[in-house]
């Protein structure tokens, strides 16, 4: 289900069903602060759940009528210790008062027995674990003052909290349990309002609640607090005796009007609007905050509302007028709820390093720039504070001050490199210019109000050296006290150290920008690329001389030996490689378009980060190859070898495979984007993370490959292998085609396979433990001896099928059918089946403890 909602709003779901009709209860929540503002839902139940350690702050299902609770602790007025309060409470019409007393225990005296007076205390919390009660009491087992069998009185402690009108006299007195929060749910003041748990409700409606269960069972919290219809929203309440600093607190609900609309699969496109109720306030006193929320129930077809698509909620306040649901219905269509794309292949290790590297690199430079911007200027000024009696009276302090106004900010670093993009000379000579750009026009802006033109006032001055200027003899010429002095001085000292390794890092850069032009064979400060010749091109590698960052344009190198030839960084398009040997080739950031590669040979050869773009590499042999974080586009591979390579990370879109040797492939996080792989073998392949969208795979092989995490999305892979193979947490989805595919003795533990088509496919001793099938065909397969512990077939259709001794323990197939299904000799212990459809089952010396296949549906 899709949820649009604000940041701030709770949404919880409840499950029911009550005569046969299955039902959806959605709570929308409120966590208001005492100024009307509503504290974000991850806060807000941060802070609520540890509250309500024992039981739950709310069952969400929906009530019949209006409720309240409150949840803290008493505080005696002004935080001074008292031996024992009152607690008032008033929400709407109703109230209700607490007698809160200090810890007592009985003791027995001339007069019997008789509780200690009760010690000061600062707070009291008001919960089960201070009322009434007793371990192992239904009525309140977190409780205290209760004597069971065998106990004695003496020194037994009393409750705290109390009924004012029904206190504890006696050890035998049985008092109510005195509460403003939820009764125990197994007390018997709750399970009175439950209907029979007979032998119709076992055969029948087990595990949900019997039909005849009166509606004030879901109330909860004592019958005093519970009004005889919904709250309005903005009701006063009051609280007495809550709050350290405040003895007294009032004031209204917030008046909110919460609007829910839904979609279902029924009505896709019909966005209706559901009535939303106000039925259960809390207050906490002792943070100033209430909490309210607002219920819908609505019949559901599958019990898991799996058939309710999306939710949306806006919120409204009674004091304004209600908008119409259309308007509503409007703005959620208009885009509100827009499918999520699938998630990008997480980056290579090296390259997350890498990043998170740079990202910490570029935080500490930040946070050194700030402490050494604070610091020079807090120097500056005291410096400035401390010469300024002198200087006055010289008459040059404000000149002084004028020329020394504090610093803004420090010149503008850099920003980081991306991880993804390679180093190169003129990315690095780009930085420093648009650094030295960026302060430059800083000045202009500055002189700008003066009436100064930087541009003209560099025309007119002739060049000439820069004064030597020493910060340091300026502050010693200084007229300040020299204790204080020397203090300036160290710290000038360090700022200077700290800019001068701003330089050094400055110069760094340079010189790397000069190294890699000279690697690259350009004089520095240039960026062109040499476009070679096929004769110089053979030349140089004759020569053993690099041929890097070249470009190599419209060349028929048909038939050439050009064994380890260095191209890194060249540019290669539209030219002739067919046959061509490159064997060894260093091809590593390259960028190669529109080639004729058929049967090349590129063994070996080394492509990280290549882009290779509208290239004919039919039959081409790149067995060995190491192509990390390489880009393929309208590619075609069809027939080529690609056994043993190193292809983390790569992607590939709109390229074909077809009948490719991938055997033995190292591709972890690869993606392959609309790509043709039919009758590809994939045997032996790493491909864990990686992702398939809308491929064709029909008759390839993954056997004994290694699919973890991987994702098939729309894909076409009828016939395909997956024998053997490692594919824990591998998901399908959106229609992927799996017909007749073969999963035999592979681990699917944990996989997540999702409209997917499955009609014919062959899982014999296949491993599905903890894997979620959830509305997939699975009709006339072959499931002999397949290990599916606690998996779910949800709303999955097995028709004609042969699932002969396969384990299912703890399996649900909740909403499957189940048709002409042979299951002898099957392990079906504690599998439920009580919403599926069910008929020609074979169960012949099949277990069946505690599973109700046969009497559920007569299987």
């Amino acid at each position: 289900m899709h949820i649009l909602k604000p940041d701030d709003v709770l949404l919880t779901k409840g499950y029911q069903s009550r005569g046969g009709q299955a039902s959806l209860t959605l709570t929308v929540g409120y966590v208001c602060e005492a100024d009307g503002t509503f504290v974000a839902e991850q806060d807000a139940l941060a802070w609520l759940l540890p509250q309500f350690p024992d039981e739950p702050f709310d069952t969400g299902l929906k009530r019949l009528r209006g409720t309240y609770a409150v949840a803290g602790s008493a505080c005696a007025p002004g935080g001074a210790a008292v031996a024992g309060l009152t607690v008032s409470v008033r929400v709407g019409p109703l109230q209700k008062q607490v007698l809160v007393q200090g810890e007592r225990r009985w003791s027995r005296n001339a007069l019997g027995w008789q509780p200690t007076p009760a010690q000061p205390f600062a707070t009291m919390p008001i919960d089960l674990e201070h009322a009434y009660g007793a371990r192992g009491w239904a009525s309140n087992p977190y409780g205290r003052g209760h004597l069971g069998d065998g106990t004695k009185p003496e020194g037994l402690p009393l409750p705290n909290v109390e009924d004012p009108h029904a206190p504890m006299l006696s050890p035998t007195d049985v008092p109510p349990v005195a509460t403003l929060g939820p009764l125990p749910q197994y007390s018997p003041e709750r399970t009175r309002w439950l209907g029979a748990f007979d032998g119709a409700w076992q055969g029948r409606r087990a595990p949900w609640l019997p039909d005849d269960t009166d509606p004030r069972w879901f109330d909860c919290v004592p019958q005093d607090q519970c009004t005889e219809s919904y709250w309005r929203g903005d009701e006063p309440w009051f609280v007495a005796n809550m709050h350290p600093d405040r003895p007294e607190q009032s004031g209204h609900l917030p008046g909110l009007r919460p609007r829910l609309l839904v979609r279902t699969w029924s009505e896709p496109e019909n966005r209706r609007e559901l009535p939303l109720d106000l039925d259960t306030v809390w207050l906490f006193p002792n943070q100033s905050r209430v909490a309210v929320l607002y219920r819908a129930e609505m019949a559901v077809r599958f019990e898991d509302a799996s058939d309710v698509l999306g939710a949306a909620i806006f919120t409204e306040h009674l004091a304004d007028p209600p908008r119409d649901a259309a308007y509503y219905a409007e703005a959620w269509r208009r885009g509100l709820e827009r499918p999520a794309r699938p998630a990008e292949p997480a980056a290579a290790p090296d390259e997350a390093a890498a990043t998170a590297r740079a990202a910490a690199q570029a935080q500490a430079i930040d946070a050194q720039r700030a402490k050494i911007l604070a610091s020079f200027n807090a120097a500056q000024k005291a410096i400035l504070d401390e010469a300024a009696p002198t200087l006055q009276a010289v008459g040059q302090e404000s000149r002084l001050r004028a020329a020394f106004p504090p610093l803004a900010a420090l010149p503008a670093a850099a920003p980081a490199a991306s991880a993804a993009a390679p180093a190169s000379a003129a990315a690095i000579r780009q930085k420093i210019d648009a650094a030295f750009k960026a302060m430059e026009a800083s000045m202009q802006k500055e002189l700008a109000p003066a009436g100064i033109d930087l541009n003209a006032m560099r025309a007119r001055v002739k060049p000439q050296a820069e004064p030597e200027i020493d910060p340091l003899a300026i502050l010693q010429a200084l007229p300040i006290d020299p204790a204080k002095k020397a203090v300036h001085v160290e710290r000038l000292k360090a700022l200077m150290a700290d800019m001068d390794k701003v330089k050094q890092e400055v110069e760094a850069l340079q010189s790397k920008a000069k190294a890699i032009d000279a690697a690259a064979g350009q004089a520095p400060g240039t960026s062109v690329r040499p476009a070679l010749t096929r004769e110089e091109l053979v030349a140089r590698h004759q020569a053993k001389l690099s041929a890097a960052g070249v470009e190599l344009a419209g060349l028929a190198l048909c038939g050439l030996d050009l064994s380890g030839i260095d191209l890194s960084g060249a540019y290669i398009h539209d030219c002739d490689l067919r046959k061509t040997v490159l064997a060894r080739a260093v091809l590593n950031d390259a960028q190669i378009e529109n080639c004729e590669l058929d049967t090349a040979n590129l063994e070996q050869s080394r492509l990280a980060r290549a882009q290779l773009t509208g290239c004919r590499m039919a039959g081409a042999r790149l067995a060995g190859a190491q192509a990390a974080q390489a880009r393929l586009e309208k590619c075609d591979l069809s027939g080529a070898t690609l056994a043993g390579g190193q292809w983390p990370g790569t992607s590939a879109q709109d390229c074909g495979f077809e009948g490719a040797d991938l055997t033995g492939l190292q591709a972890p996080q690869a993606a392959f984007d609309a790509c043709r792989m039919a009758r590809a073998d994939a045997t032996g392949a790493v491909l864990d993370w990686a992702y398939f969208d809308r491929c064709t795979l029909e008759a390839a092989r993954f056997d004994q490959a290694s699919l973890g995490s991987a994702s098939l999305s729309a894909c076409r892979a009828a016939g395909a292998s997956f024998t053997k193979g490692r594919l824990q947490n591998l998901r399908t989805m959106d229609d992927t085609v799996l017909q007749g595919a073969h999963f035999d003795g592979a681990d699917m533990s944990r996989a997540s396979l999702q409209n997917t088509g499955l009609q014919q496919c062959s899982l014999r001793e296949t491993r599905l433990d903890h894997a979620l099938v959830l509305e997939c065909d699975l009709s006339s397969s072959d499931a002999w001896h397949m290990v599916a512990r606690r998996a779910s077939f949800t709303g999955s259709r097995i028709a004609g099928a042969t699932w002969r001794g396969a384990n299912l323990m703890q399996a649900g197939f909740d909403r499957a059918t189940l048709e002409n299904l042979d299951l002898s000799g099957s392990n079906l212990h504690a599998a439920s089946t009580r919403t599926a459809t069910a008929q020609g089952i074979i169960l012949d010396k099949a277990l069946l403890t505690r599973c109700r296949l046969i009497e559920e549906h007569g299987a």
